[in-house]
């Protein structure tokens, strides 16, 4: 991930390293200079910060719930540059020497969330960037409490990252039931907006795409562990079933086993697929898409 806006000689990237037990998840900043004369070494960051996971979520007012749709969140009134660092006790005991997973991270102005699991049991922590120094603060304990493994996140705002709502998937568990679900937070507090089925597989990735006549779409990726034809690149819509809010997906592209995607600001979509080879080959891409404003099923091109 990239902090764009530093005071130093170019912008901060922001590494997550998921390590091998709950003790080794980590978060690096490496400052990117303007001239790169060779690659970066990744054992000298600016700062390394250990993720903590034996704190709960401290919840504070200031988010609205109701509001959060999957193709148009509204922005919660919640102020990220005003949270403070939890305060909350601890959650209980942890088995720090399970294995960990760091399954994703996203920017919301100054904020970092990173979407972490382990020991049957999951959480976003937080931290607050300053570009003074470039170092990370940690806020709010659990950004998204009650999911036990968050394998996606994204951030919807329109006022440069001040105030805006947290989507964050779940991927439920490997097999063919489409059990992930989708989750809308505050990002101040960690209140919980909307919880719904997202009718895929395994979800693992989620993106907003650039803003379009104020409004943003919401993508998502199914991995589908199983059964990889059954994978690939969701629209996810917002639709009514009876009186309650759903999800409508629309597969836009079928992928085998796809794993991470980002928009770059023009709306392209670039994506990362692991194929359906055989261990041991090379069937792996990273893909650029483009995607019609008004796409329908198969319509994304390659």
């Amino acid at each position: 991930m990239l902090f764009k806006k530093t005071v130093r000689e170019g912008p901060a990237l922001v590494v997550g390293d998921a390590g091998r037990t709950l003790r080794d998840l980590r978060v690096r900043v490496y400052t990117i200079p303007n001239s790169q004369t060779g690659p970066l070494s990744s054992d000298q960051p600016r700062g390394e910060y250990t993720i903590s996971r034996d704190e709960s979520a401290a919840e504070k007012p200031g988010d609205k719930p109701g509001d959060a749709k999957p193709s148009d969140a509204k922005p919660s009134d919640a102020k990220l540059s005003d949270a403070k660092p939890s305060d909350a006790k601890s959650g209980g005991a942890v088995d720090a020497a399970a294995p960990s997973y760091l399954h994703g991270m996203v920017i919301g102005g100054t904020t970092l969330f990173v979407a972490v699991h382990g020991a049957g049991e999951g959480a976003v922590p937080s931290f607050d960037f300053n570009p003074k120094d470039e170092t990370l603060t940690p806020l709010v304990r659990d950004a998204a409490p009650g999911l036990n493994s968050p394998t996606a996140l994204a951030f919807d705002s329109r006022d440069g990252g001040k105030t805006g709502t947290l989507a964050v998937g779940q991927m439920g568990q490997t097999g063919d039931k489409p059990d992930s679900i989708l989750a809308f937070y505050g990002p101040r507090s960690g209140k919980p907006l909307l919880h719904l089925p997202a009718g895929l597989r395994d979800l693992v990735a989620l993106a907003y795409s650039p803003s379009l006549n104020n409004s943003r779409q919401l993508y998502a990726l199914d991995f589908a562990w199983t059964d990889a034809a059954a994978g690939g690149l969701f629209r996810l819509d917002s639709t009514v079933d009876g009186l309650k809010p759903a999800i409508s997906p629309t597969r836009i592209l079928p992928l085998a086993h796809p794993a991470a995607m980002a928009f770059a600001a023009d709306g392209t979509l670039y994506l990362v697929e692991f194929g359906a080879g055989k261990p041991g080959t090379a069937s792996g891409r990273l893909l650029r898409v483009q995607i019609p404003s008004n796409s329908a099923a198969g319509t994304g091109s390659k």
